[in-house]
């Protein structure tokens, strides 16, 4: 087959991805993805970018070419099980490893018809975790928020009385589980994650040890 995806960036240009390949060419040539200015006068188009996989690879069908916010490139390669990022001009057959970012394969011979690049926010429907452990003449206090992409800080709070917490400490989450030492005996503890504005975004039950 040969284009595919074709979208205006603008009035006068347009991106495509372009397999290259109707099967007919021994070797294919390789597919890449393709920018073009257009000359609504002359009825003309000449090339502004492209976007060659390293190593080349000719592609049977299908593909998709998505330009990003930031001003990368993003590409899936249809019919071969891959996708990849590229960076500013692009690159060209000759060169293809020039501004490439990332390239990832899909395991087992699968392949998307298209792929595309967008920010995923974890939200999970669940309340956070926590434990509670002594330690000599310490409290850990373990947290952790499985699936959540937007906690970034871990408020401790406790109490004698689990309708009476206090805030005792605030740390920056570290990894899957967060490990918080305190003086604080409780024996009630509860967890709160606060998001990048230090906005409380969940809070764990209560619990006693």
């Amino acid at each position: 087959s040969w284009q595919h995806d074709a979208r205006f960036l603008s009035h006068n240009v347009v991106s495509l991805f372009d397999d290259n390949s109707d099967g007919s060419s021994t070797p294919e040539p390789p597919s890449h993805g393709l920018v073009l200015q257009l000359d609504l006068e002359n009825m003309t188009a000449s090339p502004l970018r492209t976007y060659y996989h390293d190593p080349n690879i000719s592609v049977a069908s299908q593909g998709n070419l998505q330009s990003l916010e930031n001003g990368n490139t993003f590409i899936g390669w249809g019919q071969s099980p891959y996708y990849s990022e590229f960076r500013g001009m692009g690159n060209s057959e000759g060169n293809p490893s020039h501004n490439m970012l990332y390239d990832a394969q899909i395991p087992q011979d699968t392949y998307s018809y298209r792929a595309y690049r967008h920010c995923w926010v974890g939200k999970p429907h669940y309340p956070p975790s926590i434990a509670v452990r002594s330690h000599h003449c310490h409290t850990h206090v373990f947290a952790s928020w499985n699936g959540s992409t937007e906690a970034k800080e871990w408020r401790v709070l406790a109490g004698r009385s689990p309708k009476k917490l206090k805030r005792i400490k605030c740390v920056p989450k570290t990894g899957f589980e967060t490990i918080i030492e305190t003086e604080a005996k409780g024996p009630y503890f509860r967890v709160e994650a606060l998001n990048c504005e230090g906005k409380v975004i969940g809070k764990s039950k209560v619990v006693k040890y």
